[in-house]
């Protein structure tokens, strides 16, 4: 033991154990990490307060004191593989660290990629209930606004009524003194006092009072039983139903005019130029106009059928009871024509309104008045006669010209004729000068 110069150092610094000279152990240092393998901290204190041992002599000569090595720090074979073992073992160690900062930071990036999809949700989320409340907003107020509207056009539309049913109701006590005293005139020059443009039909109203008789006192005590304003007229127009002491009733059109409320008279007669009675009477190939009611006849479930049948009737002033009317001699037309299409529109027409109180297009309640399933129709007819000289003769459907019996003109066909311009002192002296021209004739 007394001859060793190197020994084993294990540093307290860094682990590694090494072999070199013998020496203090304090001025010894590590071939790894540099410092004295007591370490720092005991390095630096020193051997202050403890004595100095003296190495006694050994009688066999041998000196204790270490000899100085030609290489202080010199590393042998054994060495070298302590070197690289303990190395070894250090990279490993760092290895392992770097693999659990690694491992660290890999869990680290996990967890802010689930903090970062949290916190999109939640936006999303809270983007989706702003979006659906605003939305439920907006279709709370546009229904509000909707129900507004709905509530503001009935008001509207009650408005209206009103305002409507106060002007037939102020009109009333004039219409009923207009009908009077156009019942009670014994003139046509009395008469087209009360009708609109009188003046202009003195004519018309001479040739077709020669074959009426006059209207009986009985019959000139009027009073109203309904009243409508009528749509569909450039004038003011009301068509009233009226009854008398006889419990007749019919209807009359009456027109608001400058000098008051007028008579339809052509409404009223239900006029045609040439009369329907002698219509049958006529020469082969004559036409007419006329205000008839038109029936398509009932007839047997025919698919084949390509013509269908109708007959008119001509309708009366005033009814009673019901109409009893003649009907004519059947009328064929083509179901694939215009006029047999337009005929289908009525029947069907009659079909939706069935059970209600029937209107014509205008608004007057014709209901009372018209037989069911009878059409109020003014029509252009040809008169044929079978064979000469004999009785059978054929009527032509040539036009259907209106579903309706104005004289008035509605809107849609054409624009009404104007009212005369002159006075109605002027018109009475045309009506009084032709009536004096008709009983010279």
């Amino acid at each position: 033991m007394a001859g060793l110069i190197k020994g084993y150092y294990h540093c307290l610094e860094c682990g590694a154990l090494f072999e070199a000279v013998l020496k203090d152990p304090k001025d010894q240092r590590c071939p790894i990490c540099g410092n004295p393998p007591t370490g720092k901290i005991l390095a630096g204190a020193g051997l202050e307060g403890f004595p100095e041992m003296e190495v006694p002599e050994v009688s066999s000569g041998v000196s204790l004191k270490p000899r100085v090595s030609s290489k202080l720090h010199g590393v042998n074979h054994d060495t070298q593989q302590i070197y690289e073992a303990t190395m070894a073992t250090m990279d490993a160690q760092k290895e392992s660290r770097q693999g659990r900062v690694k491992r660290t930071k890999r869990k680290g990036h996990g967890g802010s990629k689930r903090w970062l999809f949290v916190a999109a949700w939640l936006v999303l989320m809270l983007v989706i209930v702003v979006a659906v409340r605003m939305s439920g907003e907006g279709s709370e107020e546009d229904d509000q606004q909707g129900a507004q509207r709905i509530e503001d056009a009935r008001r509207a539309q009650e408005l209206e009524l009103q305002k409507r049913q106060r002007l037939v109701e102020a009109a009333l006590p004039e219409c009923r003194n207009v009908m009077q005293g156009f019942l009670q005139a014994a003139t046509t020059a009395a008469r087209s006092q009360y009708v609109y443009q009188g003046v202009k039909l003195t004519g018309e109203m001479n040739r077709y009072y020669q074959d009426v008789l006059g209207f009986s006192s009985s019959q000139s005590r009027v009073r109203i039983i309904d009243a409508k304003l009528l749509d569909g007229f450039a004038e003011t127009v009301i068509g009233v139903l009226f009854k008398n002491d006889r419990e007749e009733v019919w209807e009359a059109v009456l027109i608001e005019t400058s000098q008051g409320w007028k008579l339809d008279w052509k409404f009223l007669v239900r006029y045609d130029e040439l009369s329907w009675s002698l219509f049958a009477a006529s020469d082969d190939g004559a036409e007419g106009e006329f205000r008839l009611y038109m029936r398509v006849r009932d007839v047997d479930e025919d698919f084949e059928q390509k013509e269908m049948s109708l007959v008119f009737y001509k309708p009366t002033m005033y009814v009673k009871d019901e109409f009893r009317g003649m009907a004519s001699v059947p009328v064929s037309v083509l179901i694939d024509s215009d006029m047999g299409r337009a005929i289908q529109g009525l029947l069907d027409a009659e079909d939706l309104t069935s059970g209600e109180v029937l209107r014509d297009a205008f608004g007057m309640p014709i209901g009372r008045i018209d037989p069911a399933r009878y059409h109020r129709v003014r029509v252009k007819m040809r008169y044929h006669r079978e064979n000469k000289g004999g009785k059978g003769y054929r009527l032509e459907l040539l036009e259907i010209l209106d579903h309706h019996w104005y004289g008035i003109r509605p809107l849609e066909a054409s624009a009404a004729p104007e009212e005369s311009g002159a006075s109605e002192e002027s018109e009475r002296a045309e009506s009084e000068q032709d009536a004096d021209e008709a009983e010279e004739v």
